[in-house]
């Protein structure tokens, strides 16, 4: 242990060297400082401020989005409705259209109807006529067979 305490240097004493590595602490100090942490401050700062714009851009955005979301729910509301009252006078008109061709189609069948009737009478009324003559021919045929002479 003896040789150990021998070894030591001597209480620190302020010289010229200590002077000296002082001064070139300071000095470096000073340097690192202005050229290091003050431009890493400004980067951090100018940072910063691109995140802070950023969250700016993204809150207009967000507003512009809700802004634009309303608009659209909107519109698309009115065009539902709007198609739900063209649908509806669609099938308004289209029923309206089926009951006149349904009228148009019942008056046409009436219409032929009423001809086919005429058209049946008429022939039943000749053949009546006619039915008429045979029998009238026959009965005087069988009248005439039955007295044995032509009546007239």
């Amino acid at each position: 242990m003896e040789q150990f305490m021998l070894t030591l240097p001597e209480p620190m004493r302020i010289n010229s060297t200590f002077l000296f590595v002082l001064a070139v602490f300071i000095v470096l100090f000073v340097l690192l400082k202005r050229f290091y942490v003050d431009s890493y401050e400004d980067v951090m700062e100018k940072r910063q401020d691109i995140i802070e714009g950023a969250e700016r851009k993204l809150n207009d955005v967000e507003a512009l989005y809700v802004e634009k979301l309303a608009f659209f729910e909107s519109e698309l509301k009115n065009a539902r409705m709007n198609a739900n009252a063209l649908r509806e006078r669609l099938v308004g008109e289209a029923r309206k259209e089926r009951e006149s061709i349904v009228d148009h189609a019942r008056a046409g069948t009436q219409e032929q109807k009423a001809h086919i009737e005429k058209e049946t009478l008429e022939v039943i009324e000749k053949e009546k006529a006619a039915a008429d003559t045979f029998v009238n021919d026959l009965a005087e045929q069988i009248a005439e067979s039955l007295v044995g002479r032509k009546i007239s």
